[in-house]
C-alpha cells in the first residue's frame, strides 16, 4: 500500500549569483589580479545586490552591495609546479608581481600555496559573511594560465 504525501515542496527562486569563465591573463602590466573573457549573471543578481567589472587593467571582480552570506570559488590551472592563488576582499591596489607579502590576513578570503604536477587545477573557496562595498579579486601568480571555462572560473553566489 502506498501513501501519497500531501506536504508540497515550495520552489525556490535560483540563487543570485555571477560567474567568470575562460581565463584571459592579467590586468595591465602583468598585475596579479585575474582577467576572464567570459561572464554570465542570474537573473536575481543585482536586484540581490551584486556586480562586477571586467577591466583590461585591473582584472576581473564582484562588488557587494548587500551584507550577507557568500560563497566565492575560484579555480585556474598552472603551467608550473609551484602556484600561488588567492581570492581576496577590498584589495585597492594592483600588484605588478605576486607579492603575496604584501596582502594583510584581513584581506586574504582564502590562499592556495600549492605544490604538485604541472597542469593541475587548483581550487580555492570562501563561504562567510561578506559586508556590503566589499570588492573580491582572484589574485595569482603569473604562471596560472588556465583558459578552459571549465578549470578556470570566478563565482559569487549570494546564500542569505
Amino acid at each position: 500500500m502506498s501513501r501519497r504525501s500531501s506536504t508540497k515542496i515550495k520552489k525556490r527562486d535560483p540563487l543570485p549569483q555571477i560567474r567568470f569563465y575562460t581565463g584571459n591573463g592579467q590586468g595591465a602590466s602583468s598585475t596579479a589580479l585575474r582577467k576572464f573573457t567570459n561572464v554570465t549573471v542570474s537573473d536575481t543578481a543585482y536586484a540581490a545586490g551584486l556586480s562586477y567589472d571586467n577591466d583590461a587593467s585591473q582584472g576581473s571582480w564582484f562588488t557587494v552591495s548587500q551584507g550577507g552570506i557568500y560563497h566565492v570559488m575560484y579555480s585556474d590551472r598552472s603551467d608550473v609546479t609551484i602556484v600561488t592563488m588567492a581570492i581576496t576582499r577590498n584589495v585597492a591596489f594592483p600588484m605588478t608581481t605576486w607579492a603575496g607579502n604584501l596582502l594583510t590576513w584581513d584581506k586574504i578570503l582564502a590562499f592556495c600555496g600549492a605544490y604538485g604536477p604541472e597542469g593541475d587545477v587548483q581550487y580555492l573557496h570562501y563561504f562567510g559573511w561578506l559586508d556590503g562595498g566589499d570588492t573580491i579579486h582572484a589574485h595569482c601568480d603569473p604562471n596560472m594560465d588556465g583558459t578552459d571555462a571549465a578549470e578556470c572560473q570566478f563565482q559569487i553566489v549570494r546564500m542569505w
